[in-house]
């Protein structure tokens, strides 16, 4: 199934130049704005507890993710 939600999410690769150019833009800055929002987050004065625990635990399920799939891909 995964295999073919990814071949149909590339099937549009080409079809739009507008489509493509968003894609290029998102996948260019979508990382480092992410990580721009959260450290934003990090300092907002406002329920700051609750705020650093959801960045806290974003980045921790981020982390062990990327582990995972390192360690299954061998």
């Amino acid at each position: 199934m995964d295999q073919s939600i990814t071949q149909w999410v590339n099937s549009f690769a080409g079809h739009s130049a507008i489509l493509d150019w968003i894609m290029i833009v998102a996948s260019e800055f979508g990382v480092p704005l992410l990580i721009l929002v959260v450290a934003v987050q990090w300092w907002i004065k406002r329920e700051r507890p609750l705020i650093r625990h959801t960045c806290v635990a974003a980045g921790l399920s981020f982390l062990i993710q990327n582990l995972s799939k390192e360690h299954a891909l061998g």
